[in-house]
């Protein structure tokens, strides 16, 4: 049974502001469609090569079905995957192979980030938990201040991904300062870590960030079908419009570019 409710006024102490609406975005941070149609290609030839399923999600698959393409306001592409499935592979090679093909990778609790000539592509981790599917909790910002505060939760939680392959240096000031700063920080000594992480969630939830509960009946990620989306063929869950239907509403065909992952999406919990 859907949870999608229409435009909630409030979700967990989450009110509707431009600074929650997160799949809107200006026009200096959409996505460079050329490089993104690249960079996904590339991810899923790698993948595949480790013998895992990664499948469109969220706004990417939402795009694929009704635009044929990516989303004309998208900043990132939406990816999903089995934590299970990462846990149980070599990762190490799979770190060398992404690395090698200019990926940065960060893991944080609840998705795999790659992130190459300023495409990043957000890979959810999900769980089985009964009969959902379900990712880590996370706190994400409800306004400016919050949003700022989250960098610190961000920067102590996130793990670059490293190999023998060293990636060039990103072209953006965002990727740049993101793996500065997260080099940074696993470089001090791993004791602290522990305390520095529950420091930066508490610190976090104090100035208004929200811990956002994603649940998905567990029959969406059951079984697969294929699509074609940027030339490759991608696995997509079989129930392919009743899961957008599910995530983005009755209206999940009308374009909506101030749709709220946080407010609107029926995968969060309330």
């Amino acid at each position: 049974m859907s949870c999608w409710r229409p435009v909630p006024a409030r979700v967990s102490g989450v009110h509707r502001s431009p600074e929650v609406t997160l799949l809107a975005t200006n026009e200096d941070t959409r996505l460079n469609g050329r490089e993104a149609k690249v960079a996904l290609h590339d991810a899923r030839e790698i993948f595949e090569q480790h013998r895992l399923t990664v499948w469109l999600d969220c706004g990417t698959l939402l795009g694929a079905v009704r635009d044929r393409g990516l989303i004309p306001w998208d900043n990132d592409i939406d990816l999903g995957m089995w934590t299970a499935d990462l846990d149980a592979a070599d990762t190490p090679a799979l770190w060398r192979d992404l690395n090698s093909r200019g990926f940065d990778v960060y893991r944080l609790p609840d998705k795999l980030i790659l992130d190459r000539a300023g495409v990043p592509i957000n890979i959810s981790l999900f769980e089985r938990d009964g009969d959902r599917a379900m990712r880590a909790l996370y706190p994400l910002h409800t306004h400016a201040f919050s949003k700022a505060v989250r960098v610190l939760w961000w920067v102590s939680h996130a793990r670059l991904q490293a190999s023998e392959f060293k990636t060039s240096r990103p072209r953006n000031f965002d990727a740049r300062a993101k793996r500065l700063l997260v080099t940074g920080y696993q470089k001090l000594p791993s004791a602290t870590h522990g305390a520095i992480e529950r420091a930066t969630t508490a610190i976090c939830r104090a100035s208004g960030c929200a811990d956002i509960d994603w649940r998905v009946p567990l029959h969406y990620f059951e079984r697969f079908d294929r699509l074609s989306f940027l030339g490759d063929n991608w696995p997509v869950p079989s129930e392919t419009e009743r899961y957008l239907r599910f995530r983005f509403g009755e209206s999940w065909r009308v374009p909506d570019p101030d749709f709220s992952t946080v407010l609107d999406d029926g995968a969060v919990s309330r």
